[in-house]
């Protein structure tokens, strides 16, 4: 099993001054998002052997899939300015919606596989060199769809949309080890 873990923080300010009519005007708006996910990723796999006492060539492959817990926190404030004067300001708290948190860990839910080969040389019965290489691939994908509307009598619309977003990396593993055999 691995556990990954990851934490993100993200800050931004808009401003934003025109002027219409001789008087100016000013927007400011703050946006903080703090976020985590923390990644289980169970592997199932096999390792097949050949060879004989002091050279032992072999083949591995493993499945995993990743499950992931998420927590988002945001706070988003605002400021509205006519000719220097605050007029208007707030602020308001933000969690991911239950659709959003949906896509985030569909995104994280990350599956894939190891399959490579190696070869470990034996100094006596417990201890050994080993190498090994293999390929790594890591696929994830996630989609969404919502729907909205308005109106009645002689004026309404509806929204549709469809978000799908997919991924993978492929990557190479290599390692040397030294290794203990209990008997």
């Amino acid at each position: 099993m691995d556990l990954f873990g990851i934490g993100v923080n993200y800050e931004e300010h808009d401003v934003d001054v025109y002027s219409y009519w001789g008087t100016t005007y000013r927007n400011e708006e703050d946006y903080e998002m703090e976020g985590s996910a923390s990644l289980f990723i169970p592997r199932a796999g096999a390792r097949f052997t050949f060879g004989g006492e002091t050279l032992r060539p072999y083949l591995f492959a493993d499945l995993f899939k990743s499950f992931a817990s998420v927590n988002v926190e945001a706070e988003n404030s605002w400021r509205e300015y006519e000719n220097g004067q605050l007029v208007d300001s707030g602020s308001d708290d933000g969690e991911l919606s239950k659709d959003e948190e949906d896509l985030v860990k569909g995104l994280l839910g990350v599956w894939g596989f190891n399959l490579g080969f190696g070869t470990e040389y034996m100094f006596n019965e417990s201890f050994g060199v080993a190498g090994e290489y293999a390929l790594r691939l890591y696929r994830t994908s996630a989609d969404r769809s919502e729907s909205d509307s308005s109106g009645g009598g002689t004026s309404e619309w509806r929204e549709e949309w469809e978000e799908e977003l997919s991924g993978t990396l492929r990557m190479t593993y290599a390692a040397v080890a030294l290794t203990y055999h209990f008997q």
